[in-house]
């Protein structure tokens, strides 16, 4: 649902500038699209960060229910008994800033990829 809300953010962002630019320019240069563009961006980019920090194999984000359907059942049995370990060490991580490249990155292509599909639908 993150990454759904996100491309609706984008389709407001883009059909904004595809339907009104035409109409009153001026208006992307008031204090009123700055903030309204702000508020946009910021909605897109929170919700696609909820979706990459989701999937992070964590119980009891959905990224540990990704895990337990890739585990083997030998390795699974051994993620269930060390999982409260493991949780703790993978938030420990997370928290620490030593992924934060790869979550920016993740987050940053899957935008991208937004942004590209309503620039695509609205021929912009």
């Amino acid at each position: 649902s993150n990454l759904l809300s996100s491309l609706v953010g984008m389709f407001l962002y883009y059909g904004i500038i595809k339907f009104i630019f035409p109409i009153k320019p001026e208006f992307f240069l008031s204090s009123i699209w700055i903030g309204l563009s702000q508020i946009i961006i910021s909605f897109i980019f929170v919700n696609v960060g909820l979706a990459v920090f989701n999937l992070i194999p964590v119980p009891p984000l959905d990224g540990s229910r990704i895990v337990d359907s890739f585990l083997p059942q030998k390795l699974l049995v051994l993620y269930h008994k060390y999982e409260r370990y493991i949780s703790v060490i993978m938030l420990l991580i997370v928290v620490s800033g030593f992924v934060s490249p790869y979550i920016q990155g993740a987050i940053n292509f899957i935008v991208g990829y937004i942004e590209r599909f309503a620039r695509l639908i609205y021929n912009i």
